[in-house]
């Protein structure tokens, strides 16, 4: 029964039935299937193996006819089941067929047209082939045949060009380890021959140990045989590349043999990239406004990416929004900062880091990185950690404020050289196992999972987010009243005006009772104009309102 529940999960997640026809499912893909390129049975000549061997051998080759005839039986369960649902559906969609096809032509062409955003490039197509009329419809709306898809035959690349007029278009690419630079070539150079039309250009590398370098991004494929091109209107490039195994990445696989496009791009103002950054001397990527990088920090010692994230910032003064997720954080050796980057435009920083853990990434990872930045307009700033939950348990008898309150500090820029900041958001999460959340509760403990927030290093800053499993405080400058001890003044350099904690799971309300008591401390309470609680289970909203105060309380709660 298991086993259909996770069937039946996977298939409510994914909305067509085309998504699943290209998902390919090699023999290394199983986890059984991994022992097959063991050593021991590739590189054996004389066909003996150990005893060991033998045993897996056996046992995996048991486990695969299990899986075969487990899936027989599945595949003609879900066949009858299907038979049985088509007795009622077929007549529910032959009426609303007909109901659709009655609609006004405006009406059913917006239609199509989030059906093709929603399923993909074969849904234009399809559409056409239902009735005259549909045909008809999806042949005049140009909008449905925007999209030119490298793994298309020829024939669909022309259909595609030509029915979608001189509308701007939207270039898919797709690498796989097979391909090569004479199978890419023909569709590259059709895409350049319309370069005035390209808006956006997607990417997509699956690569394994042999093909290291993602091919479609050579120079000689990216740039085009006739000369300096400018895409007039491409406004987004999206670069994504994955591996096939778990082996790491090498400097080659970052660098692409230093792709530096020659055309020009005067409106790319959004590049988004996964494991890999563009280069500084790129000149189409001078002028963007959004980057978004997902990085991988699984890589050998040689590989410096957050040098080379940093040399590509500099280039970019014209960035606006820059959002980064570092994963693997763990595996990270050391972040060495030779100077620091200016960044005169950035507005917003996302900084994102799974697997951290502490104390080692805040020193390797987030405090040199943020030394290493300067931005003088950034208004917003939001960072979000998933820690290493081993490390928490290994370390219960600690004091993990002596591990938890240095995050806060390494990620604040210095006040002065950043007056403009006035939205922080700090998610500092885990899973912790379950027989691990009732220790974690225990109060005894708590007094040692502070986590401080300094009211000197955030003057400016008026809307506060937390989401943590540690219990926040405030710390800064305890100025009392002339009515003596236990009256505060307000902290005139204190900007705070909102602050929210969301999905603090194990806040107790005596922690809660605590963090008041520190902002009333510091002079911060006066100030505040909202406290909100959202999605906090462990707080009940009778005694968050007894703390807070019905002035000041905004406590809301989505959970079910």
């Amino acid at each position: 029964m298991e086993v259909l529940k996770a069937l039946e999960a996977v298939a409510s997640n994914t909305r067509s039935e085309e998504f699943v026809k290209r998902q390919t499912f090699e023999i290394t893909d199983w986890e059984c299937g991994q022992h097959l390129t063991d050593p021991q049975l590739q590189n054996n000549s004389s066909g003996v193996v150990g005893a060991e061997m033998v045993s897996k051998l056996l046992r995996d080759a048991h486990s695969v006819d299990i899986m075969k005839a487990t899936l027989n039986s599945l595949l003609a369960s879900v066949t009858n089941l299907q038979e049985a649902f088509r007795v009622h559906v077929d007549p529910i969609i032959a009426k609303l067929s007909k109901g659709f096809a009655s609609l006004p032509d405006e009406l059913i062409a917006p239609i199509f047209e989030y059906a093709c955003i929603e399923v993909g490039t074969k849904q234009a197509v399809w559409l056409s082939h239902v009735s005259r009329d549909f045909r008809r419809i999806a042949l005049s709306e140009a909008e449905l045949w925007t999209t030119l898809d490298s793994r298309a035959r020829r024939d669909e690349i022309d259909a595609y060009i030509a029915r979608s007029r001189e509308t701007d278009l939207n270039v898919i690419v797709k690498v796989t380890p097979d391909d090569c630079d004479e199978d890419l070539r023909p569709f590259f150079t059709t895409c350049f021959d319309l370069a005035p039309r390209l808006k956006s250009f997607s990417i997509t590398a699956v690569m394994d140990e042999m093909n290291p370098f993602n091919l479609a991004l050579s120079n000689g494929l990216m740039d085009p045989d006739n000369g300096n091109v400018v895409l007039h209107h491409l406004e987004e490039l999206n670069i994504f590349q994955y591996k096939k195994d778990n082996d790491r990445l090498t400097s080659g696989n970052y660098a692409f043999g230093d792709f530096s496009p020659s055309w020009d791009a005067p409106v790319l103002h959004t590049i988004r990239c996964r494991n890999y950054i563009p280069a500084p001397t790129a000149s189409a990527f001078a002028a963007i406004t959004s980057f978004n990088l997902h990085i991988s920090l699984y890589s050998r010692a040689d590989v410096e990416l957050l040098n080379w994230l940093l040399e590509f910032l500099e280039s970019t003064p014209t960035l606006q929004d820059l959002d980064v997720e570092m994963a693997d954080a763990e595996e990270y050796n050391f972040m060495d900062v030779s100077n620091t980057v200016t960044c005169p435009s950035l507005l917003s920083l996302q900084l994102r880091i799974s697997s951290m853990r502490l104390p080692e990434e805040t020193g390797r990872i987030l405090a040199p990185f943020m030394e290493s930045l300067y931005m003088p307009k950034l208004e917003r700033l939001s960072f979000s950690a998933e820690l290493n939950y081993r490390d928490l348990v290994n370390r219960l008898m600690y004091d993990f404020s002596d591990f938890i309150s240095p995050v806060i500090k390494a990620l604040l820029p210095h006040p002065l050289h950043h007056t403009r900041l006035t939205s922080l958001s700090v998610a500092i999460a885990a899973q912790l196992p379950t027989e691990f959340q009732s220790t974690w509760l225990q109060s005894s403990k708590m007094s040692s999972r502070m986590l401080v927030i300094p009211l000197d290093r955030i003057p400016f800053v008026e809307t506060l987010s937390l989401t943590t499993i540690f219990h926040p405080t405030f710390t800064g400058n305890k100025l009392e009243r002339p009515s003596g001890p236990g009256s505060y003044q307000t902290n005139r350099s204190c900007a705070l005006r909102e602050v929210r904690f969301r999905a603090c799971d194990y806040m107790a309300i005596w922690q809660l009772q605590e963090m008041v008591h520190s902002l009333k401390e510091f002079g911060a309470w006066d100030g505040l104009e909202k406290f909100v609680i959202e999605d906090c289970s462990s707080v009940a909203p009778d005694r968050a309102l007894e703390a807070v105060g019905p002035e000041r309380l905004s406590y809301t709660s989505n959970l079910a």
